[in-house]
């Protein structure tokens, strides 16, 4: 084999997963809004984050109960910064 014939068997390769790459990256603002469907919130009198995970450290001593619902719904909540939803 010549280094003509490796180019050629190797470009359409490359070429794919080149086209590959570029097609399945989105916006990662896109991503993040479509992942955080659902999060996760302590219903007690001072909580005022809500979480990625319902297992989030920053839940653990929550004094009313865990919830999820929808990111739409989380109100004046700031993002937890333990989870980073």
């Amino acid at each position: 084999m010549t280094t003509i014939d490796i180019s050629k068997r190797i470009r359409p390769i490359i070429t794919t997963l080149l086209l590959l790459l570029f097609s399945a990256t989105a916006n990662p603002a896109e991503i993040k809004s479509e992942a955080r469907g659902t999060v996760y919130i302590c219903t007690g009198k001072y909580a005022k984050r809500y979480h990625a995970k319902k297992s989030c450290r920053g839940l653990q001593n929550c004094q009313g109960n865990v919830v999820a619902i929808d990111i739409s719904r989380v109100g004046d909540r700031t993002p937890c910064k333990i989870c980073k939803p």
